[in-house]
Parts: structure tokens; sequence; C-alpha cells
């Protein structure tokens, strides 16, 4: 809650940046063009349409999928987006041994030379020291909270989620119908029946129109909307967006 916002920003601990809207990736130049394909922390390859990175950059960061947010941002800009928080490789000089703040600094460094198409495709996520709960209410998804003080470990560690980090999410429950849904052309869910996501939507005047694209279900409830579609389908749900 508010207090906790204000409690943890008091600490002097913690910095403050966007929750943002995707699926974790790290990106890299692989000399061959641009970037059309990146892995997630789970191993899901994605498809992508992203500009190359300058030779020997690793970042990291999320990109932008599936959410309505996210959706608009891509139409917008006409490509794909990855929100970068972290670097681990510049020039092909590995960072990974500093701390949060030294690769941030490293970040904003790297991150200001290139260019603005550059800064577009991949845009830096921004972080604060002040004003926790104000942010809080102004951002789409809410915050995370980085500790950067007082740990005992600093250091970019692979393959791992961080346990100095706290999701501030926010919670918000509107009641839509189930219309249509899209199976997944993942590899690994080919041939099994899943359903990649679901359109909702509401009534307007008499007539349902949809509204978003909702993907953030389990295996277990993706493969249950394509095998009992013809029960749930016209039904109405209640989402947490």
């Amino acid at each position: 809650d508010v207090e906790d916002l204000d409690r943890l920003e008091r600490s002097g601990n913690y910095v403050a940046e966007p929750k943002m809207d995707g699926i974790w990736a790290a990106c890299m130049n692989m000399g061959c063009g641009a970037i059309k394909r990146v892995v997630s922390r789970t191993g899901i390859a994605k498809n992508v349409k992203l500009l190359t990175l300058p030779n020997g950059t690793i970042v990291v960061g999320e990109l932008c999928y599936g959410q309505q947010d996210s959706v608009e941002r891509r139409k917008k800009l006409w490509h794909d987006v990855l929100d970068v928080f972290d670097i681990l490789q510049v020039a092909e000089i590995d960072v990974t041994e500093h701390d949060d703040n030294g690769r941030r600094t490293i970040l904003e460094e790297t991150h200001g030379g290139w260019s603005d198409d550059l800064k577009m495709c991949f845009p830096l996520v921004p972080r604060w020291t002040d004003r926790f709960a104000e942010r809080f209410t102004a951002q789409h998804e809410g915050l995370v909270l980085k500790q950067v003080r007082g740990r005992p470990e600093h250091r970019y560690i692979s393959e791992t989620r961080n346990p100095y980090w706290y999701k501030v999410k926010k919670l918000i429950s509107v009641d839509m119908v189930l219309m249509s849904y899209e199976l997944s052309t993942a590899v690994s869910h080919i041939g099994k029946g899943i359903a990649k996501n679901v359109t909702c939507g509401v009534y307007r005047g008499g007539t349902l129109v949809p509204l978003v694209d909702v993907g953030s279900f389990s295996v277990a409830e993706k493969k249950m909307i394509v095998t009992d579609w013809e029960r749930l389908k016209g039904t109405v749900v209640e989402l947490n967006c």
C-alpha cells in the first residue's frame, strides 16, 4: 500500500522503475542485420522486428507483447519495442561484475550515444528515487522497486529472478465477454491445442465490441479454452488488468 511505498522510499535503499508490460528478454547483435528473434528467460522464442544493436552489446529488458498497452505502442511505431533496464556487455566487454548502479551508469552513457531510431526501438526504462506513491498512481502497470543498497550480492546473475526486486502491481477488475481465441504457434505448443490469446469485449449499444487480447493464462487454462470453447464462448469473465 501507499505506506509501504513511502517506507521503502524513505529507506534510501530502493529505486523505482515502471513495471513494463511484456516478456523478459536479452538481446544482442548476432552480426546478421536486423534482430528478428529473441528468446525469453523461459526459453520461449519470439519473432520480432528490431533494429540491430552496436557490435558487442547485450541489453536486457521487456519485449512489448500481449497486453493492450504493448499492442498500441507497436502499432504506433510499426516495429517491436524492447524497454531496456540493464546492460551486460558493451563493445564485447563484460560489465556484469559491476553493481546495479554501476551498470545503470554504463547503460545510460551507452544509450545516450545511440541514434534516435535506435532509442525508439530500445527505449530506456526510467529510474526514480522519489515520489514512489505518486508514480505508482501514474503508471499503467505499477512499479518495480529494486534494492540497490544494503544487499550482499550486486553482481548480475543470469537465468535468475532477482530476490531484491519487488513488483507493485495495479489490480483493476473488469467484466468482459469471451469472443474468440487464437491458437499458439510456439514450437512447443504446435499440435497440442493451446491458445495463444483470447479476444474479450463488451456490449456497446447492443453490439459486442472486441477490446483486448488476453494471453496471461496458465498452460492448463489455455488448453481448457480450446477443448471447452463451445461451452466458454460468450460467457462473462472477470479480468484483472
